[in-house]
């Protein structure tokens, strides 16, 4: 007699495709759909920091479809594939600071309060854009005439980043909302 015609053997089985069988393709999936909308960051006339920034909710997704450390391997395939189309300053602008971040939100928010975790990621952010900032200031802000001026940029770029940071939390906020009311049920009901 076959395996398969005993009843407790067929029981035991699931019907549907395994779980870390979906974790995978749609690791797979969310890291092309990053992917081409970082090709889009790159090779787009304007509004190359909302790209990024969509691109950005994609590791949000993959966050809540694969886990931290599915979400974390999107980011780095995702990263190592813009540094083969659309070049290096999209991979990098994608590596360090929009791929990055929304894993620094996310992680923090499992273990500190609301405003904790915002205050974290604003000086670990700000940390991030300092250290850059020392170390490519000399061939980002070389001005002939006033050698510390890239100090006063940098705080320039600090404040910005903040008002930035405010507004991307806004957003994901919003993202992640309409995510859980409007595309995980649709998910649930097709399980």
């Amino acid at each position: 007699m076959s395996l398969l015609l005993r009843p407790e053997i067929m029981d035991t089985r699931k019907s549907g495709p395994s779980n870390h069988s979906y974790k995978i393709a749609a690791g797979a999936l969310l890291t092309g759909l990053c992917w081409l909308l970082l090709l889009g960051a790159g090779y787009l006339p304007t509004g190359r920091f909302f790209v990024l920034m969509i691109a950005s909710f994609v590791i949000v997704v993959a966050v809540r479809e694969t886990g931290m450390g599915g979400a974390f391997l999107v980011y780095l395939l995702s990263s190592l594939l813009a540094l083969l189309s659309p070049g290096v300053i999209t991979a990098t602008l994608f590596a360090l600071f929009f791929g990055i971040l929304p894993l620094l939100i996310v992680w923090l928010r499992r273990f500190a309060r609301h405003v904790t975790a915002r205050l974290i990621t604003h000086v670990v952010m700000t940390a991030l854009l300092f250290v850059l900032v020392l170390l490519f200031s000399s061939e980002i802000f070389t001005l002939k005439y006033a050698p510390s001026s890239w100090l006063i940029t940098a705080g320039i770029l600090a404040i910005l980043l903040q008002l930035f940071l405010f507004v991307y939390q806004y957003a994901l906020g919003q993202f992640e909302s309409f995510y859980e009311e409007r595309i995980a049920p649709l998910k649930r009901r097709n399980n």
